[in-house]
């Protein structure tokens, strides 16, 4: 049964299981009730001397603000039951689509703790119930997800995203920092992409173990493939694994996709002449090992040297400016090891970012912002890192009488300064001074 009155505000109490959120009245509502009233009456149910409000909690409160007495109101008596009021709100909001689905979401968990199904819930409401389903799942949601949702800062799709994602809490968790910013979407797909990969990984350890396959620990320089458990990588190979390991930790596939590999590999046995080959190999190895030692140890004094002269050094101040670009870009198109080498040698507060990339452009940045000393100090020790061959001055393919005088000055210049020359530049100034005198020899035949 019911009775449409009019019934004073303060007779109105909000229903303890209201489904709506937000019952918060504009103000372009609110003027609209101060200046012809609430035309459409409010839905109540009677609660002793007082009712409670089943629909039209925005009216309600846009007449608090216009400061009306009363509303006029139906009376539903027959509403007598907890599930019954919360039907009829469902319903009566839903027919103007007032409530969004965190709030259908919250109607319909009460009904559940009342005792209804999904099925009753969906025949009562009129909502399928895979609709039903759905908005129950909402209920998984953190709170700053469902107050997003709310919001509709995300969309149901990204909320069941979100839902899946509860296996994987640091993902989640990824995801949630970026909610209300435009790094949203991408942080979700790729979330939502790392669990598939993560979820296929677990599918492929489970296939292993269900081939009674047992798991092994990759050594830490991987597997030999001739002559050790090797990686199988086709699938008509599959029959050849005995095993399988976890994978590279930190790699392209996340976690480290699961792999088979084959423990039992045998390989023919080298013949003389194979062994002789490797053995020559290895001595080749262990001979070029040495030379690059002396070589780095040679530029490290090279460097160390000229390090020590250049606070001697004078450079007129026109040519500062250009000093400090000539050693900025110098030091930037050094490798790593040369570039930790010359940090070392000028004392001054570098630093090489590891991960940068070749040419090191931000240790350039680094030396645009020193005094002109101290540039001058990392140009030089630049020169000094340098092949002795490059500094060779007017050294080419084909030498001429000039280019022939440069070199012997060049190699003279050592003698004054009383540079030790190390083993390896010994080596290249002989095998340079030796060119210069045949190409002279051969220039006075010429001449002849």
């Amino acid at each position: 049964m019911t009775t449409q009155l009019d019934i004073q505000i303060s007779k109105i109490k909000p229903h303890p299981n209201n489904v709506r959120r937000d019952a918060i009245a504009d103000e372009e509502m609110v003027a609209s009730v101060r200046e012809k009233g609430v035309l459409q009456p409010v839905a109540v149910v009677p609660n002793g001397a007082t009712y409670l409000l089943i629909a039209g909690h925005r009216r309600v409160d846009a007449a608090k603000k216009a400061k009306l007495k009363d509303v006029p109101a139906i009376v539903h008596d027959h509403l007598d039951t907890p599930e019954s009021q919360i039907e009829a709100m469902l319903v009566e909001n839903g027919r103007r689509s007032d409530l969004t689905p965190v709030e259908e979401a919250r109607a319909y968990e009460q009904l559940t703790l009342l005792g209804l199904d999904e099925k009753e819930i969906s025949k009562r409401t009129g909502r399928s119930v895979a609709t039903v389903k759905q908005r129950l799942q909402l209920r998984r949601l953190s709170d700053q997800a469902e107050q997003a949702l709310h919001g509709a800062q995300i969309s149901l799709v990204d909320a069941g995203h979100m839902i899946e994602l509860e296996e994987h809490p640091e993902l989640l968790e990824e995801v949630a920092q970026t909610i209300g910013t435009d790094d949203f979407n991408h942080a979700l797909r790729r979330a939502v992409d790392v669990a598939g990969t993560l979820a296929e990984h677990e599918r492929l350890r489970d296939e292993y173990r269900a081939l009674g396959l047992p798991e092994v620990k990759r050594p830490k320089n991987g597997w030999d493939y001739m002559r050790g458990p090797r990686e199988l990588y086709n699938d008509h190979d599959r029959d050849k694994a005995d095993a399988w390991y976890v994978g590279i930790p930190g790699d392209a596939s996340y976690a480290g996709k699961p792999r088979l590999i084959q423990t039992k590999v045998t390989q023919p046995k080298k013949t003389a002449e194979e062994e002789k080959r490797a053995a020559e190999y290895a001595a080749l190895e262990a001979k070029r090992r040495d030379e690059q030692k002396e070589v780095h140890l040679a530029q490290q004094m090279r460097i160390e040297h000229v390090a020590e002269m250049a606070p001697g050094l004078k450079v007129p101040k026109p040519l500062m400016a250009h000093l400090r670009v000539a050693a900025a870009e110098l030091l930037a198109d050094q490798d790593a090891a040369s570039i930790e080498q010359i940090i070392a040698a000028t004392g001054l507060p570098l630093e090489r970012i590891k991960n940068d990339e070749y040419p090191n452009r931000r240790i350039a940045a680094q030396v645009h912002a020193l005094p002109g000393p101290q540039a001058l100090t990392v140009l030089l020790c630049c020169l000094g890192s340098v092949a002795t061959r490059a500094l060779s001055t007017g050294y080419s393919s084909t030498l001429t009488e000039a280019t022939c005088t440069n070199i012997t000055a060049y190699w003279a210049s050592f003698e004054t300064s009383e540079y030790p020359l190390p083993k390896v530049d010994k080596k290249a100034r002989d095998n340079h001074l030796d060119r210069v005198a045949r190409t002279l020899a051969d220039l006075e035949k010429d001449a002849e």
